[in-house]
């Protein structure tokens, strides 16, 4: 995994991140890295005093972003390729931004079709617990269901794709995010 003697809970040194490019370069199989790795990575270069922010020049600055980009990019790839090969993807294993990108990729798989897919590997879509802050009329969701009318104050499980859709829209509050149904 993550060179420990290296790094802190918290952070993640360059070998480490060299180390985990290195794994996903020379596996086809996704790699874990805990749900929360690009924002580390991220704050890494962004927190003064901490990591190594003050000794990183702008190329390795510069360097560090491509790395983190196609550690990022690599592991689309395979997650894009395991639903091409109808093969089961272990969430736990993903991180949250790549979660993300799975529920927006099977929503629009979903509203291609016109009907929810009969089997996407062992995928399931997420479902968050919502109130409606507002009417809402009925439509089809990402996971190819019937959901609403609604009316203020209703609450609702709807697909993780969707639900974030309607708070952007000021239409939902999620009270609970991402049950897994």
């Amino acid at each position: 995994m993550i060179n420990t003697a290296k790094s802190t809970k918290n952070s993640f040194t360059i070998r480490d991140l060299l180390e985990i490019y290195r794994r996903e370069l020379t596996s086809q199989e996704i790699q874990p890295l805990p749900k929360d790795f690009y924002s580390r990575v991220k704050e890494l270069v962004k927190v003064e005093g901490r990591g190594f922010r003050k000794e990183i020049k702008q190329e390795e600055e510069k360097t560090l972003s491509e790395i983190l980009s196609g550690i990022f990019l690599l592991r689309i790839s395979k997650i894009v390729s395991y639903l091409l090969n109808n093969r089961s993807i272990d969430r736990k294993i993903l991180t949250v931004e790549e979660v993300e990108f799975l529920d927006s990729l099977i929503g629009l798989l979903i509203r291609i079709r016109g009907k929810p897919l009969a089997r996407i590997g062992e995928v399931s879509i997420k479902k968050d617990l919502v109130v409606f802050l507002k009417h809402y009329p009925s439509f089809v969701a990402t996971d190819g269901n019937m959901y609403g009318p609604f009316s203020k104050d209703d609450i609702a499980f709807l697909p993780h794709v969707d639900s974030i859709f309607l708070q952007r829209r000021g239409v939902v509050t999620i009270i609970k995010e991402s049950s897994i149904y």
